[in-house]
């Protein structure tokens, strides 16, 4: 255990390095305070002088002065010198603040626009205006046309992906009456429009239903319809069901049968008493001025083997 106290030589070295950290502590400090003070006082400057060219662009002379207060420790003296180019002059703001001094320039047209040079501007600006409307006009028009199309062969690939389900699931039993098929061949106007019947189920109503696709001539168009309904009615319970349009303004409807190794264009349950092997189901669309068509196949599955 120690009983002594620090000798005066301890003392004396622990109070010399107490001190040297201290002296580099102080200095350190009011170094970064220094540069602190320095970058408030350039940033303080530099905005003074963005104001006063401010000015200057509205009256153009040169002057010394002092800036009010808060900033009375700033002063600034501006210059208007000519520059290479005729009727342009260059205007030059310094703003002073202790040791610092920042120094600011822009050039400035002395003079304004001729008549001329107003007439040809607005007449460029008018030429560029109405080229951009154009291309926007046209590409707007383009736009609209494409979804138009677009929508139109939605529509009809939709609709012709539901035939073809229906044509699958086909039913008719040579024994039942109330169950068909049948493939009509006429036109309208010269052009295809097939009339196709045919007993399937649907999930659209209960049971054994009746689904007939045909062609309607409204206001010079062809428009596709369907119509549902049951086959059991009488004279005396007669179902009343309208068609539905399901597509609008076509080209043509075709429904075509294979039978001995050719495509032909009527069927009847009532007379080959059996269904087709595979059905081809085409429509036709006009897209941009052209016949588009749209096909499909069709192997009725029900009562056969897949």
């Amino acid at each position: 255990m120690r009983h002594r106290g620090f000798t005066l030589l301890e003392v004396l070295i622990a109070l010399a390095i107490v001190g040297g950290l201290l002296v580099t502590l102080i200095y350190t400090l009011n170094y970064h305070l220094s540069i602190v003070g320095r970058h408030e006082t350039i940033t303080t400057a530099t905005l003074l002088a963005k104001n006063k060219l401010l000015d200057m662009e509205k009256d153009p002379e040169e002057k010394k002065g002092v800036f009010d207060e808060p900033y009375k420790g700033y002063t600034y003296e501006t210059f208007v010198k000519e520059s290479p180019y005729p009727g342009i002059s260059e205007i030059i703001v310094v703003v002073r603040a202790d040791k610092e001094e920042v120094k600011l320039n822009e050039f400035l047209n002395k003079r304004g626009f001729t008549l001329i040079e107003v007439l040809i501007a607005t007449t460029i600006l008018s030429v560029v205006l109405a080229a951009i409307y154009s291309t926007f006009f046209l590409s707007h028009r383009a736009m609209e046309g494409m979804d138009e199309h677009m929508l139109k062969i939605q529509e009809s690939r939709k609709a012709l992906d539901i035939l073809r389900r229906e044509l699958d699931s086909v039913y008719f039993d040579s024994g039942d009456k109330y169950t068909s098929f049948k493939i009509e061949d006429r036109d309208i106007y010269g052009k295809q429009a097939t009339q196709l019947t045919f007993t399937t189920f649907s999930t659209l109503r209960p049971g054994l239903s009746r689904i007939s696709y045909y062609i309607e001539e409204k206001d010079g168009k062809l428009n596709l319809f369907k119509k549902i309904e049951s086959p059991y009615f009488n004279e005396n319970n007669r179902e009343e069901t309208q068609g539905v349009d399901i597509i609008e303004n076509i080209e043509a409807f075709a429904i075509e049968a294979i039978y001995n190794d050719n495509w032909v264009k009527t069927w009847d349950t009532e007379i080959i008493q059996g269904l087709p092997e595979k059905l081809r189901i085409s429509l036709t669309i006009k897209i941009k001025g052209r016949d588009v068509i749209l096909s499909d196949m069709s192997r009725p599955r029900i009562g056969r083997r897949v």
